[in-house]
């Protein structure tokens, strides 16, 4: 299993071991959607709900 970060339709990152966790992504200023999609092995995929955020 992987979990891809998004920020919007753009990945920012994958992670494939727990903690799933991303480093050192810079998001540009403004209204950011971010989400996760998780992705088994067998190709299903399951989309978090957005976080809304606004970047400074």
């Amino acid at each position: 299993m992987k979990n891809e970060f998004h920020d919007g339709n753009r990945i920012v990152g994958e992670a494939s071991t727990a903690p799933w966790q991303l480093y050192g992504v810079t998001l540009d200023p403004g209204l950011r959607v971010l989400f996760a999609v998780g992705v088994k092995s067998d190709g299903t995929r399951a989309t978090s709900r957005p976080a809304f955020v606004i970047v400074r």
